[in-house]
């Protein structure tokens, strides 16, 4: 929700939905097409493999942090990552960015 909040353009969060029913509570998301090729920003298994391969991704991601008064570090010794290292985004290909994870 912080960086939904940050309100960044240029960056997109799977649609969810949080439903309370008979004492039960399920939370529902949507469907992205990633798969674990689709991942250039963050790591997808706990800081094992980083990625920030993709520069305009990068730059919409360095302004969130700045936002919620996060530091950019370097991780793995050689990627800058500005935010936590587990976080996951993603381009796809109708040119959208999204923060999943």
């Amino acid at each position: 929700m912080s960086y939904f909040h940050a309100n960044v353009r240029g960056l997109h969060y799977p649609l969810m939905a949080l439903i309370h029913h008979r004492g039960f509570v399920l939370t529902a998301a949507s469907l992205l097409p990633i798969n674990k090729h689709t991942l250039v920003y963050g790591s997808g298994d706990a800081g094992k493999n980083v990625h920030n391969d993709d520069e305009a991704l990068s730059h919409l991601m360095k302004t969130a942090a700045y936002r919620l008064k996060l530091t950019e570090r370097l991780v793995q010794g050689n990627k800058m990552i500005a935010g936590p290292t587990d976080i996951g985004a993603r381009p796809f290909h109708h040119r959208r960015q999204y923060v999943v994870g």
